[in-house]
């Protein structure tokens, strides 16, 4: 996949998207009210397989962003000091979690992604 973006000259950008059954967020009522239907109707092994895949696909992104195939944007944490009701579901975003995810993606795609934007067209490289 990098290769390809690669040579389209497209930059890329992955986000890993807050999940609300690993969440730090102050849980509103009925975020805690899926959360605890979801967890007796899972059963501890599916937290078990989140608790442990999502920080090692984190890592391995973040290596391979680090190497240079893409910009990572972890927002696991998103929604840490956000009080008000952010999720629908274990992963579906409310429309005031939307806005706060977009914001997020907006700030590092300005950082980061149209800098270099900017610098392939100054150099004569205009990504498709």
């Amino acid at each position: 996949l990098h290769s390809a973006l690669t040579y389209e000259g497209v930059l890329t950008m992955f986000v890993m998207q807050p999940e609300l059954i690993l969440s730090q967020k102050p849980l509103t009522p009925a975020e805690k009210r899926f959360v605890d239907n979801y967890d007796r109707l899972m059963g501890p092994y599916n937290i078990y397989m989140y608790e442990n895949l999502q920080p090692e696909i984190a890592r391995q992104t973040t290596a391979a962003a680090n190497r240079g195939e893409y910009e990572f944007l972890d927002t696991r944490n998103a929604f840490q000091n956000v009080s008000e009701k952010t999720f629908t579901d274990y992963c579906h975003l409310t429309p005031r979690g939307n806005e706060l995810l977009a914001d997020r993606i907006y700030e590092q795609m300005t950082s980061r992604l149209l800098p270099a934007l900017l610098s392939e067209q100054r150099n004569g490289n205009t990504p498709n």
